[in-house]
Formats: C-alpha cells, sequence, structure tokens
C-alpha cells in the first residue's frame, strides 16, 4: 500500500512539474520550524491526552500558476505524539513521520509586492518512520508485545494554513502556520469502533530562492 501511494505521488510531482514549464516562475526552498501534536480520540484506555511538542524540517518546490495561484508539493521529517496523564499514571508516545504534501496556495496580493500573504489547503500523507513509548517512567518499543500499542503506520490527512512572503529579490523569506488534521483511524486494534487521528499544528520559517 505504501509503495502505490509513493508511486501516485511521484506522478503528482512529476505532472506538477510538467505543468508548471510555461509557469512564471518556480522557488525551491527549506522551512523547519516546532510541531505541536496530539490526537483525538473516544478510546477510554487512552483517556484524555496532552498535547507534545517536536521538529519539523524540509524542503519544498512552488510552481506559479499564474499572479495569485501556487502548486507546492512538500516533503517533511515530521515529529508527533502525544502525551496521557490519568492519576498516577503517566506515558507518552512519540513517532516520527515522513510527511509528503501537495498543497494549492492563493496569493493574496499580485507578484513583486514586497509583502505577500497567502492561504492554503492540501493533501498530505505521512510514512512512520520511527516510535517509541514511555510508561510510568519506562521506554518501550512501540512493537513490543508488552506496549500493546497496535496502529497504522501510514496517516492521510489534509493541512490548512496561511504564510507571509518576504520578497528580497532572488531570494523570499517566509513564516507559516498550519494544521493538519488526520483523516485516518490510527487504531487497528480489534475493537475498530474505537477512533484514535492525528491532530497538529506547525510553525515554521523558511527561505526559498527563485530559479526561473
Amino acid at each position: 500500500m505504501q509503495r502505490k501511494l509513493m508511486w501516485l505521488l511521484a506522478i503528482a510531482f512529476l505532472a506538477a512539474g510538467n505543468q508548471s514549464l510555461e509557469a512564471q516562475g518556480v522557488l525551491i526552498g527549506a522551512k523547519g520550524g516546532v510541531n505541536i501534536a496530539n490526537v483525538s480520540t473516544d478510546d477510554p484506555e487512552i483517556g484524555d491526552t496532552e498535547s507534545a511538542s517536536g521538529l519539523i524540517l524540509g524542503a519544498f518546490v512552488s510552481f506559479e500558476l499564474g499572479d495569485f495561484l501556487v502548486l507546492q508539493p512538500e516533503g517533511f521529517y515530521s515529529q508527533k505524539g502525544f502525551e496521557v496523564s490519568e492519576g498516577d499514571f503517566e506515558g507518552s508516545a512519540g513517532l516520527d513521520y515522513i510527511d509528503v504534501a501537495l498543497l494549492l496556495k492563493g496569493m493574496l496580493t499580485p507578484p513583486g509586492t514586497a509583502v505577500r500573504p497567502a492561504v492554503y489547503a492540501g493533501g498530505v500523507v505521512s510514512f512512520e518512520s520511527s516510535c517509541d513509548l514511555t510508561l510510568d517512567g519506562v521506554p518501550f518499543d512501540c512493537d513490543d508485545p508488552e506496549a500493546d500499542f497496535e496502529r497504522g503506520e501510514t496517516d492521510f490527512g489534509v493541512a490548512f494554513g496561511a504564510e507571509l512572503q518576504f520578497d528580497l529579490g532572488q531570494a523570499i523569506l517566509l513564516a507559516d502556520g498550519r494544521y493538519t488534521l488526520g483523516l485516518r483511524n490510527l487504531d487497528t486494534s480489534e475493537d475498530v469502533s474505537q477512533s484514535v487521528k492525528s491532530r497538529m499544528w506547525s510553525f515554521m520559517a523558511g527561505v526559498g530562492f527563485r530559479v526561473n
């Protein structure tokens, strides 16, 4: 399943590149910052959860399809997870992902403006790269049978956000804030009536360079 998704995303990225050959410009850059991640759940075994912070770091390519429309593929290393505190029990889950996103951005001011705000939305596919648990101060591997942490290792979601670009000529400085809403139930235990879905705020800064 993961291989099929990767092929589909690769085809989408190639199509975006071909479509952008007549675009006004291409921007390549990198950005990073912090995630504030959690899960929404009705699983009584998990109970109330608290947010966990982590790093997010990656790269993007922006294809200008017009004066006000941009297509932007992205790839990130993204740290997510959540914390649980109930009575004397404390636990945390740390999950690292490779996030691949395809965003459509609407620019709110015309090209050449010194400061250009934008809003965007798009799809995100996340592939788990590592996972660890801490239960009452004792570390566990997520795949340890004693941890009883059955989960889906691929997630699907949508991202909504806003961006502020500062035009420096050949370079662009940017500030980015977004909310990513996981759509897949990550609980793969036998009781499929329970729901565990990822939720995450991301705040990033970055730089991009025009290549044409």
